[in-house]
């Protein structure tokens, strides 16, 4: 029997390399050949980034300014910052639609690499961090079958060469999912979902999630590692969604 199962392990990471090596031979939006990346140049430039992200919170403004916004001034968030590589808006709503969804977990690795120059850009300062996952809660990765954010976080952290870990935080309430909530009831939806590690790393820890749209969910786990003695928490998603 162990010989069986060893074989299958074989027989699964060949056809996974494989899979992967097709992957790399097109772009997964255009389809072109010979690109080299999971989503060629020209479609990663089609991209579009957050414009003029508050500098602490990320929300996209009308105009570019070095002072965070006015929610984060009047109540300051528990990171330090938080930054997200493209806005949510077409194709790359319907890219993570597919990758939650629809099962189609290889859009991980491209969006981790479409991601990265964003990721180093924002975080080139901060000494070597660990990457960390927004937890899902047992129950509900059990139905999915996998948590995106972990997925997301695993292949950036390879492509950019940094430590990962998806056990220092859990989420230990299932709350409902935030969509159609507004600002005050997303905060109170997620209140008290997480506990963290008592062991973290004296390391910047980064957050990283799919989607941020008011950071609620974000902030009460940045909130939870701090309190377990974390000394910086920034964020990081591959998206900004506006409730606007």
């Amino acid at each position: 029997m162990e010989d069986i199962i060893s074989r299958a392990k074989k027989l699964s990471t060949f056809l996974r390399e494989k899979v992967n090596s097709l992957q790399l031979k097109h772009c997964l939006l255009c389809l072109e050949s010979g690109c080299g990346t999971h989503i060629c140049t020209a479609c990663a430039a089609d991209l579009a980034a957050p414009k003029h992200p508050c500098p602490r919170c990320g929300i996209s403004r009308i105009a570019p300014d070095a002072i965070p916004c006015g929610r984060c001034l009047r109540q300051p968030p528990h990171f330090d910052a938080s930054t997200s590589a493209f806005d949510y808006t077409f194709p790359l709503n319907q890219v993570i639609g597919q990758l939650k969804y629809g099962d189609k977990r290889y859009w991980a690795r491209a969006l981790a690499q479409a991601a990265l120059p964003a990721f180093q850009q924002a975080y080139a300062h901060i000494s070597p961090p660990v990457l960390i996952p927004v937890p899902m809660h047992n129950s509900k990765q059990r139905k999915r079958g996998f948590n995106q954010a972990e997925l997301l976080a695993r292949s950036l952290a390879r492509y950019a060469n940094t430590k990962f870990s998806s056990k220092l935080c859990r989420r230990i309430k299932a709350s409902p999912p935030q969509t159609g909530l507004n600002r005050k009831n997303r905060r109170s939806n997620v209140k008290n979902s997480f506990a963290a590690s008592s062991d973290l790393p004296q390391q910047p820890l980064i957050i990283i999630d799919d989607v941020v749209t008011t950071g609620s969910t974000a902030d009460e786990l940045a909130r939870t590692l701090k309190m377990a003695g974390a000394l910086e928490v920034y964020v990081f998603s591959i998206a900004r969604r506006s409730m606007d």
